[in-house]
């Protein structure tokens, strides 16, 4: 409660300041909401994708949403906010959970300064699986991250830009689960130059901390990237980053020490405990490449990455991805959808060994427009999960959705 107390704070205290400086030009603002709301049936085998037992649920959840726009010539703040109600035969899944997010730029002659806030409540089965490809325990997770930047155009063609991460992860119930409260900050600088009309390249600096509740376990990565953007057409365009990066990591150990004679496995003295601490450095490289083609009725994305992402788990994750997902306009009122996955994730930093795991996920789906309000969604998604060491764990989730969205609310400036 108090950290859900502590975020509010921060979103008001965020607000105010973004109020503050989109002042001066509140007038001849236009500004858009656009509610919505859906309500989908599932049927999930494995709802808490273990290799033992499946635990097959069918689920009901209703999703109220709201998107938002406002704008004037120098300041922009958009954002959304949807809750989830999760209600399952198996009571004990029942959950709200809430996504609020939150974007806000405000533009000078030379000079951006940008804001974005999320504040989400789920299942770490969701959004942290999809980000980390590591299948922790199923528990309730409330994430925050704040995340201020600033550009300033130096030329033409040249803009620096400095950028502020802070992540914020606590977990509803830890007991049996592994699972460990954790706060995340760093900080980037990049330089990016367009030196012809379709190509663009950027060169950044990082540094990053990684942090576990009680500082039992710390991690901070340093590195670096060049990146190359190219858009070969309106339709066709693709992006290249390569970098490398060093992690130092420590991992605090509390161990109890015998000042005296131990005799029968009793000390016969004075039992202290001594904080032990255990120091790793690893490298490696980093990589983003990926390509989005449009044709007339066809939207192909791809792309592949290596990334380094903080868990609840109690360490940094190195994950390997590779993405795929195309869009097919079946008929002017049909849309046929598949997306798929391939993670290849171990931990770094010494925290735990013999830990490579393996995480694919395909995902087809239509989605039909029945009306301008009300669109049908049915699809399925099939996952397979193996950990090193132990057994694989499969999940078949089939679901249908249907949402009504109401005519958009918008107005204009003078």
């Amino acid at each position: 409660m108090r950290t859900g107390i502590r975020c509010t704070r921060l979103l008001i205290a965020l607000c105010d300041v973004m109020v503050v400086l989109i002042g001066p030009s509140a007038h001849g603002a236009e500004w858009s909401v656009e509610p919505s709301v859906r309500l989908r049936a599932e049927y999930n085998d494995n709802i808490n994708l273990t290799p033992q037992q499946r635990d097959a649920v069918f689920g009901a959840i209703l999703s109220p949403d709201v998107k938002f726009n406002w704008q004037t010539e120098t300041t922009k703040v958009t954002g959304g906010l949807s809750f989830n109600v999760n209600r399952y035969d198996e009571h004990s899944l029942d959950t709200v959970d809430h996504a609020l997010l939150l974007l806000g730029s405000y533009t000078t002659e030379l000079d951006t300064f940008g804001l974005r806030v999320d504040s989400i409540r789920d299942s770490t089965l969701t959004s942290e699986l999809a980000s980390t490809g590591v299948v922790l325990k199923r528990t309730q997770r409330n994430y925050f991250a704040a995340s201020p930047t600033w550009t300033r155009r130096l030329t033409e063609r040249t803009d620096i830009s400095a950028t502020y991460g802070y992540t914020s992860a606590r977990y509803q119930d830890t007991v049996d689960t592994g699972l460990v409260d954790y706060q995340d900050q760093g900080v980037t600088v990049a330089v990016r130059t367009r030196y012809s009309e379709i190509d663009s390249l950027t060169a950044a600096g990082y540094a990053d901390n990684y942090r576990t509740e009680g500082d039992s376990v710390r991690g901070t990565t340093y590195g670096g990237y060049v990146g190359w953007d190219r858009r070969l057409s309106e339709t066709f365009q693709g992006t290249l980053r390569v970098g490398l990066r060093t992690t130092n990591s420590k991992i605090a150990a509390d161990t109890l020490v015998c000042d005296g004679v131990v005799v029968a496995s009793t000390c016969m003295g004075t039992i202290t405990q001594v904080t032990s601490t255990t120091k790793e450095t690893s490298s490696g490289y980093t990589l983003l490449a990926s390509v989005r083609k449009q044709w007339a009725t066809t939207i192909l994305d791809a792309s592949i990455s290596r990334e380094i992402n903080p868990s609840g788990s109690g360490s940094l994750v190195q994950t390997d991805r590779i993405g795929f997902g195309v869009a097919y306009q079946w008929t002017p009122t049909i849309d046929a959808y598949l997306n798929a996955g391939a993670y290849n994730s171990r931990y770094i930093g010494g925290v735990f060994t013999d830990n490579d795991s393996r995480y694919y996920t395909v995902e087809p789906r239509v989605a039909w427009r029945i009306t301008e309000q009300w669109v049908l969604d049915v699809g399925y998604r099939y996952v397979w999960q193996r950990t090193e060491g132990a057994a694989s764990a499969r999940a078949n989730v089939a679901y249908a959705t249907i949402s009504y969205t109401w005519p958009k609310i918008a107005t204009a400036g003078p």
